[in-house]
């Protein structure tokens, strides 16, 4: 189980972590953490992109409560290191954005129709 850092503060760009697991899926390599601040694909939400260690994250999901983080290349990192975690903010801000954009309208649409 991941303890999601991103609920406590949607604007922690940097953190620290344990590596708790390596895994492979569907031939995709992921590294889950003890705490991230990467908030995973869901709820029609892209996920966050950024770094672990030196490993550039290009998708996180969470899966049966952990949270993988899907990277390019070989992990410089094992079982037990601690990281440092850090998310694309620029990236992140804007879909942030976005997202209470489409709250504001949603709610227009729905008062007005």
């Amino acid at each position: 189980m991941t303890e999601k850092l991103y609920y406590a503060d949607s604007h922690l760009a940097q953190f620290s972590s344990v590596v708790t697991a390596l895994a492979e899926w569907d031939g995709r390599r992921a590294v889950a953490l003890a705490a991230t601040a990467f908030f995973p694909t869901g709820g029609g939400q892209a996920c966050d992109t950024g770094s672990v260690g030196t490993a550039r994250v290009i998708q996180t999901e969470e899966i049966d409560g952990t949270v993988w983080h899907f990277f390019e290349g070989e992990p410089s990192f094992s079982v037990g290191d601690t990281v440092t975690g850090e998310i694309d903010f620029p990236q992140r801000f804007a879909r942030m954005q976005a997202h209470s954009d489409e709250h504001i309208v949603s709610g227009v649409a729905h008062n007005l129709f």
